[in-house]
């Protein structure tokens, strides 16, 4: 007997279009065979639990934030990720309700304000 799938909603929410973005081409010379096999642990950050809450955006954000530290040896923190999130929906005001987040937000909200390191707004789902 099979189980059924548990369907889970992380809260990621489509960006409206916007003139300003434009698709990915990779440069001709990237478009080599691949190896057949590739591990890239060691060069990013551990994998975040974001739990029951949705705010896999701010997770996104978070880890590429890291990797981004990691890849240019500079001293590495944890973002907040909640700290991204509720920043997140103050732009969308929609703060008193867990109510996903569009990526575009968070690129906003850090890049406007930063983001705080872990230890100063915990990941603590239940407050």
């Amino acid at each position: 007997m099979t189980q059924p799938r548990k369907i889970r909603r992380y809260g990621w929410i489509p960006d409206q279009p916007d003139q300003r973005d434009h698709l990915y081409a990779a440069p001709a010379q990237f478009l080599t065979a691949l190896p057949p096999r590739t591990d890239l642990r060691r060069r990013c950050p551990a994998v975040y639990n974001q739990g029951a809450l949705g705010s896999c955006t701010a997770n996104a954000i978070a880890g590429a934030i890291e990797f981004d530290q990691m890849k240019q040896k500079l001293a590495v923190f944890v973002p907040s990720r909640l700290f991204i999130y509720y920043n997140e929906r103050v732009i969308e005001h929609t703060v008193k309700s867990d109510s996903g987040a569009q990526i575009r937000d968070g690129i906003k909200t850090v890049a406007s304000v930063g983001a705080c390191p872990e230890p100063e707004w915990p990941y603590n789902i239940a407050k």
